[in-house]
């Protein structure tokens, strides 16, 4: 995401739908796989893999609104 951009997302969807986000930073998880990587078509790829297939688990949306 850009510079802030995860707490205005955050912050809107709190505001205007009750929304109470738990935020996870990948940014560890995506760097390290990107690390020494310089052609930008196997960062694609390596970015599309690693959101799709993350470690990090979502959490469900039932669980989010039941949360919120």
């Amino acid at each position: 995401m850009r510079l802030n951009e995860c707490e205005e997302v955050k912050a809107t969807l709190q505001e205007h739908l009750g929304i109470n986000l738990t935020v996870v930073d990948g940014s560890e998880l995506f760097l390290d796989r990107l690390k020494g990587i310089n052609e930008p078509e196997k960062k694609r790829k390596i970015i599309g893999e690693t959101f799709v297939c993350s470690k990090i688990p979502p959490l469900p949306l039932a669980f989010i609104l039941l949360h919120s």
